[in-house]
């Protein structure tokens, strides 16, 4: 498109504004923020609906199916008008707020066989249902959802036998998804009730507490404990025949996330998370001090071995009581043998032995500069590395998988050559001058295998051998830190005419 003037720029600019504005909506109404939680453990939430909503559901009871941190509902009609009293209905609207009001998500509300959007299940809906079949009427998409009862995303006449069959079909069992608990004061836990058959039977048991001193629970099925004791739930179907129970034991012990474990000599600290209702009361002693250490800090036990043994640690509460935790206290070491190697660039191989004591599995935790080491790996039979082209010095970590030690090798990788390995000299001539290239190999020295026909000496990276006698002798230059190479010279007499 050609844009002719500045009013057409703007006009253009103001439709790209608008088209932005929308999607920007669409995104907020359909996606919610990182730091919401909308969820059920009741209802399945997926895409613009939720269902499974049982028949016979009031608005309240509904809402306390649903988890939520930092959003609330509204619950409306077709007309965005709020619904605060009756049932649930088939179409209604669940529209989810973040804390400043700004609508997140809508969705809408399916109950399967409430096809005449009443939030009950009758013959109404029944005679809905064959009249839809035989007339063919067009239907709107949630109605259509709700009347595939068999789901099989078809609408005929199976669908219309199973409306017609639960409706005159009596609770069958109910079961509780736990049936023992422990809690701690002012803890809660959500009970849920399995109730067969689970289409258009009412799904609302009815929920009551033995002892509510101890614990209540609502009739969404959350319970909230109140004080030391035990507690039975109840859930009964709607017609009152069948029941089930579930145990709550209100028991303010202190609780360990674990109650034994091995630490390890000079490795990492246990921690164990404290589950408790006066972490500020909280004290831990070790019964052999000798053997470990331990302390309290951020609703942890932190448990340090020190010697070979076993004892206990007690987690007392001076309301509460106590917990115990056993400790099994090792030794653990690693090591590697030798510390250190030299090697030659990218052609250099090498490793050493690596050992220790209830060290665990093994691996290489880092190589400082791979450059100068392009690999390291841990084999059967100990260590194996691999020099790159750089030179210089580099760290292998080792390290196990128990008390965390770690080892470090490190390789040297040095360069020395000589510009020629041998050469022919004259007694009472020049001494033989050959170049050294050198690169992390320490201080260089050099040694004549026989002082009497040859010396030597190293003079700013240049090896000068001075003839003495005739015959033949072997040069050896080593750096202090790494490297070896050897020089033949051959001393002849000088040739006169």
């Amino acid at each position: 498109m050609k844009i002719k003037n500045n009013s057409q720029l703007l006009l253009l600019i103001s439709i790209i504004t608008i088209i932005l504005i929308i999607i920007l909506l669409l995104i907020k109404n359909n996606t919610l923020a990182d730091n919401i939680t909308f969820t059920s453990k009741i209802y399945t939430i997926e895409d613009k609906y939720i269902k499974n909503i049982s028949p016979n559901t009031e608005v309240e009871l509904y809402k306390d199916y649903f988890e939520l941190d930092n959003c609330n509902l509204k619950i409306v009609d077709d007309n965005n008008n709020p619904i605060t009293t009756n049932y649930i209905y088939n179409g209604s609207k669940t529209l989810v707020y973040d804390n400043n009001n700004n609508l997140i998500h809508t969705y809408t509300n399916i109950i399967t066989g409430d096809i005449t959007n009443d939030g009950l299940i009758n013959e109404s809906d029944l005679n809905f249902l064959a009249k839809y079949l035989i007339e063919n009427n067009n239907l709107s998409e949630y109605q259509l959802l709700s009347i595939d009862l068999n789901n099989d995303n078809n609408n005929k006449i199976n669908d219309l036998t199973l409306l017609e069959e639960y409706l005159h079909k009596e609770y069958e069992t109910i079961t509780l998804n736990i049936q023992e608990s422990y809690l701690m004061t002012g803890e809660s836990e959500r009970l849920i009730a399995n109730i067969t058959p689970n289409k258009i039977l009412n799904q609302n048991a009815i929920w009551t507490s033995s002892d509510e001193n101890i614990a209540k629970v609502n009739q969404a099925g959350v319970v909230t404990a109140y004080d030391e004791g035990e507690a039975i739930i109840t859930a009964t179907t709607k017609d009152g025949k069948l029941t089930a129970t579930s145990k709550i034991v209100v028991d303010n012990t202190p609780v360990l996330s674990s109650t034994s474990g091995k630490g390890y000599i000079g490795g990492d600290d246990i921690e164990v998370t404290i589950k408790a209702l006066d972490y500020d009361n909280l004290t831990c002693k070790v019964a052999d001090e000798t053997v470990a250490s331990c302390k309290i800090e951020d609703k942890k036990l932190i448990i340090s071995s020190l010697k070979d043994s076993t004892t206990t640690i007690t987690v007392a509460s001076p309301q509460y009581g106590d917990a115990i935790y056993n400790l099994t206290s090792v030794f653990v070491s690693l090591s590697v043998f030798p510390k250190s190697d030299c090697f030659e660039p990218q052609t250099g191989k090498g490793g050493g032995i690596i050992s220790g004591f209830n060290f665990g599995n093994l691996s290489v935790a880092g190589i400082s500069d791979n450059e100068i080491v392009t690999y390291a790996n841990i084999t059967r039979s100990g260590i194996s590395i691999t020099s790159g082209t750089k030179t210089g010095d580099a760290e292998v970590i080792f390290t196990e998988s128990n008390g965390h030690q770690t080892s470090k090798f490190t390789a040297y990788v040095y360069r020395l050559s000589l510009s020629n390995t041998n050469g022919i000299g004259y007694i009472n001539g020049e001494p033989l001058t050959t170049k050294i290239t050198a690169e992390n190999t320490g201080d260089l020295t050099c040694t004549s295998q026989n002082d009497d026909i040859a010396t030597c000496q190293i003079e700013n990276n240049n090896l000068i051998v001075t003839p003495i006698l005739e015959g033949e002798t072997i040069i050896s230059i080593s750096g202090s830190k790494c490297g070896n190479i050897n020089y033949k010279a051959t001393i002849q007499n000088e040739v006169t005419e």
